[in-house]
């Protein structure tokens, strides 16, 4: 009786190790495959396989009981599912004058933000005890960081927390400073830490929140755009942005043209970025012909 009690006993003990083994294998080959997505040049191919990585991440997430390695990842895919796939479903939407859809896919797009932000966060509330509560108090926040998360390693983590809250600011309509501020400070301490998260994307979400700001800084803007460009010349994501951002405040049409014209006829050498510069050649060759963009540029404007 003993024997079978003991040869039970060993029976779950393996059971156990060998599920342990196995999320463990799974969460190592996510981590492996993780830039695989990024060097596709089909845009409908990268979003099938975008959705179908969040499903995937998802449920490792659940089965591994919540890895760090994960939510990192799940903060990563989640951002640039939003960005790249589900605002464009918006912008599609808009174009085609279908506005409960476009309602309908902005809503998407910011819940998608809430929950990149919700993992980035989880992570860094697991490296540096009480960051959730530190981020109530925005002024004292840079503080905080510099004494606590001072690994190089937490640069991604802060990349796509302010980048996440960047996102959700933008898609919130007539949103509160606070969010766009915390997430300024997130973004410069990421590029504190380490400038080369994800080829300088921190400084193109600098560029971002101070385009969307209540009051617009063009320097700014224009100062982190091209960090961020120096950063990585392949990124076709700054050109874009300098249009919808710079030459649209500016009521510049003919700059406007130029950026997306470079979005489109410039070549792709950086295999990592393949899958962001097409979907930036995609919002280009809509910008160019866009009712919505060109009655929100220059058609209102009376110079």
């Amino acid at each position: 009786m003993r024997g079978l009690v003991l040869a039970l006993a060993l029976g779950a003990l393996s059971v156990g190790c060998s599920r342990t083994s196995l999320v463990d294998a799974r969460v190592a080959e996510a981590r492996d495959s993780e830039g695989a997505l990024d060097t596709l040049h089909d845009y409908e191919i990268g979003e099938v396989g975008a959705k179908a990585r969040v499903a995937d991440l998802e449920g490792l997430y659940a089965a591994s009981g919540g890895d760090s390695r994960v939510s990192l990842l799940l903060a990563r895919a989640w951002c640039k599912l939003s960005y790249e796939f589900t605002l464009d479903a918006y912008e599609q939407a808009l174009e085609s004058g279908d506005a409960p859809a476009a309602s309908y896919h902005l809503l998407r797009a910011r819940a998608g933000y809430q929950r990149a932000q919700f993992y980035a966060d989880a992570w860094l509330e697991r490296r540096a005890p009480g960051f959730g509560a530190a981020l109530a108090d925005e002024a004292a926040l840079p503080a905080w960081l510099g004494k606590r998360v001072p690994a190089t390693d937490a640069a991604e983590a802060l990349l796509w927390a302010g980048l996440a809250r960047v996102g959700e600011a933008d898609t919130a309509g007539a949103a509160p400073p606070g969010p766009r501020k915390i997430a300024v400070r997130l973004l410069a301490h990421s590029l504190a830490l380490d400038p080369k998260a994800a080829s300088g994307l921190g400084h193109v979400g600098l560029a971002l929140a101070a385009a969307r700001a209540p009051t617009p800084d063009p320097t700014l803007v224009e100062r982190e755009l091209a960090q961020a460009e120096s950063a990585e010349r392949g990124r076709l994501l700054v050109p874009l942005l300098r249009a919808r951002t710079l030459a649209c405040q500016r009521h510049d049409r003919a700059s406007f043209e130029r950026d997306l014209e470079r979005v489109l006829t410039e070549s792709d050498p950086d295999p990592a970025l393949r899958l962001e510069n097409a979907a930036a050649k995609r919002r280009a060759r809509r910008y160019l012909t866009s009712s919505v963009v060109g009655a929100e540029c220059f058609d209102g404007f009376k110079g």
